[in-house]
């Protein structure tokens, strides 16, 4: 996590500069969010929810989206896990504005946002050293690092 918004100088080099938002960092082994996360758009806000809950051990649903917000909840009915963020009026931040990360849920090991992209740009070096890797050495391999069940289809097309 870093505190901070993301720029160019002059010479078009990224710098950060303070901020008094928080900001997500994508080098960051455990995805982590607040209420009042900042994030550079929907997209990389929900790769972030799709980290959080697959570390966590839970499955999300989204709801009804629109342009500029975007709202999740936990798939288990009766739990009050929820998560909802959008464009801010204020200042134009796409940021959490409602966050209850209480679950009354149990952990699962089957968990839709851990897709084949998901998958593969956690195991992208695995992949590149060893390219022929089998199939079930990869659920295998997703079940010890993720916690997560893959199907065979899934593995293929994260191989590919």
């Amino acid at each position: 996590m870093s505190k901070g918004s993301y720029g160019s100088d002059s010479d078009d080099e990224v710098v950060c500069r303070r901020s008094r938002h928080v900001s997500f960092d994508l080098n960051n082994p455990m995805p982590y969010s607040k209420l009042g996360m900042v994030f550079r758009g929907s997209k990389e806000f929900k790769t972030t929810l799709a980290k959080y809950a697959v570390k966590k051990r839970f499955d999300i649903v989204y709801l009804r989206n629109k342009k500029g917000r975007t709202r999740a909840k936990c798939r288990v009915d009766g739990c009050p896990f929820r998560v909802y963020a959008g464009v801010d009026n204020n200042d134009g931040f796409y940021k959490i504005k409602t966050f209850i990360e209480t679950h009354k849920s149990s952990i699962t090991f089957k968990n839709k946002r851990a897709s084949y992209k998901f998958v593969g740009e956690h195991f992208l070096r695995k992949i590149r050293l060893i390219p022929k890797m089998k199939l079930t050495e990869m659920q295998k391999l997703a079940k010890e690092e993720l916690k997560v069940e893959l199907s065979r289809g899934t593995c293929s097309r994260v191989r590919k």
